[in-house]
């Protein structure tokens, strides 16, 4: 996994690097509401530009994943749970004799045979 991140990162930042090398001409961006104009280098807006979407994007994915997200927790909480309600179950279940016999006769406890193996 880490050389293939080095695979994608290595290529990805020569071609950032080439990119804003090449393009150091000035830009310039009028604001309009505020008769403001800006001058930078044309780089500078595009990463910026790239930057925004990037933030916009992940802030949407966020909210559109949110329900998927409740529903994990509230299931997660489901099995937790129902995983003490087992072990509660298995522990009442552990500590209760077995009994046969009739109530004149003395308890014993009997084994469990397992189950018929299958030869399907």
């Amino acid at each position: 996994m880490n050389r293939l991140r080095w695979l994608i990162t290595i290529p990805v930042a020569i071609i950032v690097v080439v990119f804003a090398v090449n393009n150091r001409g000035d830009a310039g961006v009028n604001l309009w509401p505020f008769d403001l104009i800006i001058t930078w280098p044309l780089f500078a807006f595009v990463f910026i530009g790239a930057g925004v979407g990037f933030a916009l994007g992940a802030v949407l994915t966020w909210f559109t994943a949110a329900p998927t997200r409740r529903r994990a927790r509230e299931r997660a909480g489901r099995i937790r749970e129902l995983e003490r309600a087992s072990e509660t179950a298995e522990r009442a279940t552990m500590a209760a004799p077995v009994t046969t016999g009739t109530p004149s006769t003395p308890s014993t406890m009997t084994p469990v045979a397992p189950p018929p193996v299958r030869t399907d």
